[in-house]
């Protein structure tokens, strides 16, 4: 083996503590390294250090790390100091190492042949198997039966870290249901309800109750992968870890073949991984394992990382040796003490000291930035890095802009992609949340249904598209969103609208009309080439792309989504439909295809805080520093058992100052903090609280003024608006357009409801009309309900077939989904009615009517139209009525419904009620008193819980008025534009609560 001159001079210019690291060969050995320590070179230098003093061969000696990333920098590291025998060195992902374990003993596992790895296909196949060959109560809900996919899933991988099996996970539910229900804490001991369990108590081990589903569908879920012979991503380190833990030949072969083990960022070490190590070396004589990492670095906590792991390596192996790097390479020491003022090494005594070369910027203090909203972060964070680029000579390539979230990076990316400012994502940007993949997937659905109104709209508004869009929202707002089809825009005249406007819109429909013809004769690959050809590139012959980095992603969007065609099982590469379907099931099931990238020579690097580990730029620009943004975690669907939520990761202060420690340590020379004042709704935030303890005196800080006006000074028409086309439409003219507009639209409480939650969500959903997407469990909703209006209207009581032929006639006219999806809505559509005719039909008053439309004016509100669909209404004399809204799903506790929120509103459902008495008392043709307003939950399992019952007052009355003039003044004055969204109250995201709804998205994109 050849030492090159490379590792001579790499080894001379070590620091004292570095050498002992890399001379010390033999036994144990722990190194506590702070960031910019050299703790990849100190690894590297080790491993030619073993070979040069040795007689072992390099194909003896194990390095492990975390990431892919980390193995590519370690080999190119090791080739400039050993040269070819870098590549028999073994460096390996923990992952990896494990694939090779099961290789080679798999039979200990019981399997007759290796095991295959799941790829996304087979793993959806997989989880529907189990999911639609089991009555599930919990997990496979029917407004949206992959919505626990990602919980399960992550829940499973837990159980796999934890090495925890099926069993394991039942019985660990069972012990946690007795230790609630027999600790003497739990039982109330005043009220009503004194002996009993407190409320809270009952409602955790009914959550518990549904966790057992997940435990039967993890015992069903790995017996269906045993019966397939397959594996997934986290079997992989739990299977090798059972195969050493129970052979002895497997362990004694590794420690034969791997004299020399080396561990790098071992405090990202997951329980698994920990025993794994464990399990083959612990028992051996003074094994030569050395592990270095960093308490500060623990940023995969997530990921099963616990700081007890890498502590527990300073005897898991005897005593060793410790060792700690302290002299810092990378970083000025005022972004050193910057770091220092968030956390302390539990680990290691001392302070980093800076040991860098360059001196012109060992001053540059750290710039604290106040923004009023996160996109001016960004282009103040732009302007920045101009400013380096320009005055300091920093290269593009050695800025980076660092975020919490996966969202904010996107974001961030287009943002100076729009101002002209070249980027490189070290991030993998994720296919289908991309726009133009999903303006291109909306043009497939189209053309695969030239009658799918609710894809015709999206098209429409789609920015991509190019019709101006104030022409775009008289268009729906006339025609009411509804009955939209590709004819219909091709035949589009000028009787609502001026020729101009005809002539835009019709040329949208013929252009749509022509892919569908020019289609019917190519493959899916052939049509997403043409179809992305011409409309992200040209657009009646001219160029549409702006400018040659737009051009290049396009094409990187294009060529992305071939590889999903590609991807795709035979069966969908000639049918659009089917297509379709497949990327529907992928995005159901949380997966995306990443786009496929050209290398770029030069741009900002963005990613987020866990992506920069590992990374070092000399201009850091640590961005969306909020409490919200960075302490916010994921929304678990199941409550855990005990083991498991001592286990499981809990984003904590710790965890968030560890984060921002890791992104300020990536600075080199210059580094800057930023947060905004407030969110793109207008709700208030505040910076990070950790972010207090930062040493602000000695810190540049700029308010949130200072940076308006550096933005409207250096960058007014960027700052104003990004780049726009001529059809961008402007607040003003929507204001106008809906203050002009708004009283042909009736106030319905669907309305009402919808302003109040999101004035957004009511321009796009009420005022437009735009279509609401189907799903299940609205098709289900309808379904009933048409088929209870038909049954109330017959004048006897319908026998099995009559009421059969009802549901099945409704499930036919149905859009929704394919045959499965028919057969299961009708089978649970038909379970619903029986039970409904046969208790509740004969119960209802003889005089009676159904889905009855009503309508009134009221002084309060000349120039508004109230309305609503009562669907049923019982009348007990000639004055007085009972009146009954159906509902289907979980019925809401009393409580939600008569709740008064913050700001002195009725819940959804008691304004509805409301609603319907205010209308009939006030209709002018035949008032009526309402005595009783119910809602009757169809679905509900317990006979307590099927009605609730209220009398409606004239303080609701008062509510619902106030909440009218609310509206009407909203709009009047224009205020409705700016009003935040409340979808965090009103509605949750399948993991966490949002800050906005689907339609703020919508508006932001049209730059609104």
């Amino acid at each position: 083996m050849s030492i090159t001159e490379a590792f001579t001079k790499a080894y001379n210019d070590l620091n004292k503590e570095q050498k002992e690291a890399v001379n010390t060969i033999e036994g144990p050995v722990m190194v506590v390294a702070g960031p910019g320590t050299g703790k990849t070179q100190v690894l590297a230098l080790r491993i030619a250090n073993i070979l040069k003093e040795t007689d072992t061969t390099a194909d003896s000696i194990l390095c492990l790390t975390f990431t892919n990333s980390g193995v590519r920098a370690m080999r190119e590291r090791l080739h400039s100091f050993i040269g070819a025998d870098a590549g028999r060195v073994m460096v390996s992902t923990f992952h990896a190492f494990s694939g090779r374990i099961i290789e080679e003993n798999y039979h200990v596992l019981g399997f007759d042949s290796q095991p295959t790895m799941l790829d996304d296909e087979m793993s959806m196949a997989l989880y529907d198997a189990v999911l639609e060959g089991y009555d599930w109560k919990h997990i496979r809900p029917r407004e949206d039966y992959t919505k626990y996919i990602s919980d399960i899933k992550s829940l499973l991988s837990l159980c796999k870290k934890e090495n925890m099996i099926p069993d394991d996970l039942m019985r660990d539910i069972d012990d946690t249901i007795n230790r609630l229900k027999n600790d003497p804490e739990n039982i109330s001991s005043r009220g009503a309800t004194k002996g009993q369990l407190k409320k809270e108590i009952e409602n955790k081990i009914e959550s518990l109750e549904r966790t057992r589903e997940v435990a039967k569908f993890y015992e069903l879920y790995e017996n269906e992968k045993k019966n397939r012979n397959v594996m997934d991503y986290d079997d992989e380190l739990h299977y090798a870890f059972k195969i050493v833990e129970s052979s002895s030949e497997a362990r004694d072969n590794l420690r034969e073949n791997y004299l020399y083990v080396l561990i790098d960022e071992h405090q990202d070490s997951s329980g698994v991984q920990n025993n794994l190590l464990k399990a083959i070396w612990q028992w051996s004589d003074n094994p030569n394992i050395f592990a270095v990492g960093d308490d500060r670095q623990l940023i995969y906590a997530f990921g099963g990382a616990d700081i007890s792991y890498f502590e527990e390596f300073k005897h898991m192996f005897g005593e060793a040796r410790l060792i700690t790097l302290l002299t810092n390479y990378r970083s000025t020491q005022i972004i050193l003490d910057t770091a220092d003022t968030l956390l302390s090494s539990s680990m290691a005594s001392g302070k980093l000291s800076a040991n860098a070369i360059d001196t012109d910027s060992k001053n540059a203090p750290v710039i604290y930035v106040e923004a009023s909203y996160p996109r001016d972060e960004i282009l103040a964070a732009a302007h920045a890095i101009e400013e380096r680029h320009e005055h300091d000579g920093v290269s593009y390539n050695q800025c980076a802009i660092l975020v919490p979230k996966n969202a904010q990076v996107i974001e961030a990316t287009r943002i100076l992609r729009d101002i002209g400012i070249p980027v490189v994502g070290r991030y993998s940007e994720k296919l289908f949340s991309s726009r133009e993949a999903m303006s291109l997937i909306c043009i497939l659905r189209i053309i695969s249904n030239s009658e799918d109104s609710s894809s015709i709209v999206e098209s429409l508004l789609d920015p991509l598209v190019g019709i101006p869009q104030l022409i775009v929202h008289r268009y729906l707002h006339d025609h009411h969103g509804k009955d939209i089809s590709v004819t219909q825009l091709c035949s589009e005249t000028a009787t609502l609208f001026d020729a101009d406007a005809c002539m835009t819109l019709r040329a949208w429909g013929e252009q749509l009309a022509s892919w569908i013809s020019l289609t019917q004769h190519m493959d899916v690959y052939r049509s997403i080439q043409m179809i992305g050809s011409t409309f992200l590139f040209n657009n009646k012959g001219e160029r549409r792309a702006i400018d040659h980095a737009t051009f290049m992603h396009s094409i990187e969007i294009i060529r992305s989504l071939l590889h999903v065609v590609l991807q795709a099982p035979n069966e969908c590469h000639n049918d659009i439909k089917k297509f379709l379907a497949y990327i529907d099931r992928l995005s159901q099931y949380g997966y995306d295809a990443p786009v496929a990238r050209f290398s770029s020579d030069e741009g900002v690097q963005i990613m987020t805080l866990h992506g920069a580990k590992g990374s070092e730029y000399d201009f850091v620009w640590v961005a969306h520093m909020n409490e919200d943004s960075l302490m916010r975690g994921k929304h678990r669907g199941f409550s855990l058992p005990d083991v498991l939520s001592n286990s499981y990761y809990k984003k904590d202060e710790l965890s968030a100052r560890r984060e921002a420690y890791v992104a300020i340590t990536r600075a080199k020379r210059f580094c800057t903090i930023s947060y905004s004042q407030y969110s793109y709704t207008n709700k208030e935030q505040i910076p990070a609280l950790i972010l207090s303890d930062l040493p602000h005196d000695k810190m540049i800080k700029q308010s949130s003024k200072d940076t308006e006006r550096m933005l409207l000074k250096s960058m007014p028409e960027k700052y104003v608006t990004s780049i726009q086309s001529e059809t961008h439409v402007t607040r003003d003219e929507i204001i106008s357009f809906v203050k002009k507009e708004f009283t042909d639209t009736r106030v319905s409480v669907s309305l009402l409801n919808n302003f109040l939650a999101c004035p957004r969500k009511w321009y796009f959903r009420n005022f437009l009309n735009v279509p609401e997407p189907m799903s299940e469990s609205l098709e289900m909703g309808n379904i009933i309900h048409t088929s209870l209006e038909r049954i109330l209207k017959m004048d006897h009581k319908p026998n099995v077939n009559e009421y059969s032929l009802i549901v099945n006639e409704e499930v036919a006219r149905s859009h929704y989904g394919n045959d499965s999806d028919k057969k299961r809505i009708g089978k649970s559509a038909m379970s619903i009615i029986i039970d409904w005719v046969n208790r509740r039909l004969p119960e209802i008053e003889f005089n009676h009517s159904a889905e009855r439309n009503i309508s009134c004016a009221i002084p309060e509100f000349p120039l508004l139209s109230l309305y609503g669909k009562i669907d049923l209404i019982e009348y007990i004399d000639d004055n007085h009525v009972r009146v009954t809204d159906f509902k289907t799903g979980k019925p809401k506790m009393k409580h939600n419904i008569e709740k008064i929120d913050d700001n002195g509103r009725m819940s959804d459902y008691m304004r509805q009620l409301t609603m319907y008495s205010l209308l009939l008392e006030q209709n002018k043709k035949a008032p009526l008193i309402v005595d009783e307003s119910r809602l009757e939950y169809l679905e509900a399992k317990k006979e307590s819980d099927m009605f609730y019952t209220t009398t409606i007052t004239r303080d609701n009355i008062d509510k619902l008025i106030d909440d009218i003039k609310y509206y009407e003044k909203s709009i009047q004055d224009g205020s409705w534009i700016d009003t935040p969204c409340l979808v965090a109250e009103y509605e949750k995201s399948k993991n966490e609560k949002k800050d906005e709804c689907e339609y703020c998205t919508l508006f932001n994109i049209l730059g609104l």
